[in-house]
């Protein structure tokens, strides 16, 4: 469990703030289901947060509930390093009207190696992250850093 402001956050993996480019192709099986109007903007993407469980991209353009994805995170200063995995999306929440979306993603699959160079991308150590306002980091209502698993 994760404190975060006044708000106990009961996930069982800890997410890390990020900033990162990623591009996403849909898995075969939906890509003849969904179809982007404009497929080269429709694929570039942000990494906003990194767990062992998945991650969350900010959008502009609105992936239904359950559609596979293949989710190219790339390594910043390391071109030609990304990093592959394949993700089912479990939410897509509009953030504002421009559209500005995001989505939360369930890794599938996912090998050990592929993970770890996800981590590595996260500034943050595990057990803590960074508050989006003020940049500190989060801990637990007594100081101590947040803890980094429910159970």
């Amino acid at each position: 469990m994760v404190w975060e402001g006044k708000h106990l956050q009961t996930r069982q993996f800890v997410r890390r703030e990020v900033s990162i480019p990623a591009r996403i192709e849909l898995a075969s099986e939906h890509a003849d289901q969904i179809r982007f109007a404009y497929s080269d903007t429709a694929c570039r993407m942000t990494v906003v947060d990194i767990s062992e469980g998945g991650l969350a991209l900010r959008s502009e353009v609105y992936i239904p509930r359950n559609a596979r994805l293949i989710v190219r995170v790339s390594s910043p200063g390391q071109p030609g390093t990304d990093t592959v995995v394949t993700a089912i999306v479990r939410r897509c929440l509009l953030l504002d009207i421009r559209p500005s979306y995001l989505i939360g993603l369930q890794f599938l699959d996912v090998t050990g190696s592929e993970r770890d160079a996800l981590l590595k991308l996260a500034p943050c150590e595990p057990g803590t992250a960074p508050n989006r306002q003020t940049g500190s980091r989060r801990t637990s209502p007594s100081g101590a850093p947040g803890e980094s698993h429910a159970g």
